[in-house]
């Protein structure tokens, strides 16, 4: 007889052997799972960078902000990508969405090719190396390489995600070597809606 506070995650073994395949399969699941997660939340970057382009705040100096928590967004000017920065007391986190325009569509129905997520700075990195690696590579660093990700995939420093996405063709969105750490960014892009639909709410 089975247990009704049992829920499927308690069980793993029910669901996938625990072997190298089963790793590759948890893996796909996570990127597929991180990629919904951001489909979610598309909307309010793309609100995001449409308000803050309206206002002009374009630098750290002329931030959309302060939002609640020290939390501060703008925009980094780019000519082949919409680029936003988030930062909050601990974190400051690119937003990259490469700009990709199909001719069968038109730019009024204009596509992005990838979308990525890096920090570049957190407090809590872990472990060591990888917080000396963000101290060695800053906002600075980015801008010297145009917003262009090197590898796009983990190899990145500071990598959280990167992102295919193309609905207009019915694909599914997913997300190269995703951790939870990635849906944990993707979320608390959430904490913008409230400043955006009333920016008077801004502290």
């Amino acid at each position: 007889m089975s247990n009704d506070s049992e829920n499927w995650y308690d069980h793993p073994e029910r669901i996938q052997e625990a072997n190298g395949v089963g790793d590759l399969h948890v893996q796909w699941f996570i990127d597929n799972y991180v990629g919904g997660r951001l489909d979610q939340n598309m909307d309010l970057f793309n609100r995001a960078f449409a308000l803050l382009t309206e206002r002009g705040n374009y630098s750290r100096d002329n931030a959309f902000g302060e939002m609640h928590g020290d939390c501060y967004l703008w925009i980094e000017k780019c000519e082949h990508s919409q680029v936003l920065v988030y930062e909050q007391q601990s974190s400051r986190t690119l937003f990259i969405k490469e700009n990709l325009y199909d001719e069968t569509y038109g730019e009024d129905q204009a596509m992005f090719g990838k979308f990525h997520i890096r920090e570049v700075w957190y407090k809590y990195a872990y472990p060591s190396w990888k917080k000396a690696q963000l101290k060695g590579y800053k906002l600075k660093d980015w801008r010297a390489a145009n917003f262009k990700p090197r590898y796009g995939d983990s190899r990145d420093i500071g990598y959280v995600a990167t992102a295919e996405h193309n609905n207009l063709r019915g694909h599914e969105t997913s997300v190269k070597d995703a951790t939870m750490r990635a849906s944990t960014i993707i979320d608390l892009m959430g904490f913008w809606e409230v400043y955006l639909d009333n920016p008077e709410e801004l502290e």
